[in-house]
């Protein structure tokens, strides 16, 4: 179940943003869904290169 949350953590976010509609509450939270998808993809880039790095493998420039 864990590894489920963890597969999708913007899911909370996603879930928050329907409950909360509003025309104009929707468009901030549109935008700060992508700026949060922006930045857990780097943080995930990152997490992957120090992985590598830890068995010995070059990370991507």
């Amino acid at each position: 179940m864990v590894a489920r949350e963890l597969n999708d953590p913007m899911a909370p976010i996603r879930i928050a943003a329907a409950q909360l509609g509003g025309a104009h509450t929707e468009e901030r939270l549109h935008s700060a869904l992508g700026l949060m998808e922006r930045q857990l993809e780097l943080m995930s880039r990152r997490l992957g290169d120090l992985l590598d790095a830890s068995h010995g493998h070059e990370a991507p420039p």
